[in-house]
């Protein structure tokens, strides 16, 4: 993706990004049993001029290394709720629903929750066949890991299945 933009057909501004996902899963002859996903890409940014699909790296001039999603899924692992364990997005977020990555700019949420992936573990499944639900706990620590006396935050979201 190249991006370019001015301010008042004056101060100018760019953002260049070659990005990658990789995704594994490891299966029996019947079911997915984990997957681990990773998905990262390289910007260079020349300062902004507030695009808005961009606020994470706003501050981040030059050539820099983003990683975006970074879990391992256990499915099914207690007969009635997966595991999901790493960096991704939040649990009661609308990303979870609206993610456009693979064809759009991705929409976000940040500017309600000032980020929109943290480091987590949780457990997600459905109840029935008419809801779905997630129950996590974060870290609370936003891009980078960093303990500075928070000692996290739980999460819970329940919802309509994908049948609605």
């Amino acid at each position: 993706m190249s991006q370019f933009g001015a301010e008042n057909g004056r101060r100018t501004a760019s953002r260049q990004s070659m990005g990658f996902e990789t995704l594994k899963k490891f299966s029996s002859e019947t079911s997915t049993i984990l997957s681990v996903d990773f998905q990262g890409r390289l910007v260079r940014r020349d300062r902004t001029v507030g695009f808005s699909n961009d606020r994470e790296g706003a501050g981040r001039p030059g050539w820099f290394f983003e990683w975006h999603n970074a879990y391992a899924d256990v499915y099914d692992p207690l007969g009635y709720a997966s595991l999901r364990v790493g960096r991704f997005y939040l649990p009661f977020g609308l990303n979870v629903r609206s993610d456009t990555h693979g064809t759009l700019l991705q929409l976000s949420n940040e500017g309600d929750f000032g980020f929109e992936r943290d480091w987590q573990a949780g457990l997600w499944g459905g109840l029935g066949e008419e809801l779905s639900y997630n129950a996590a706990y974060l870290t609370g620590a936003g891009y980078s890991p960093q303990w500075l006396g928070q000692s996290g935050l739980g999460a819970g979201r329940l919802g309509l299945s994908d049948k609605w």
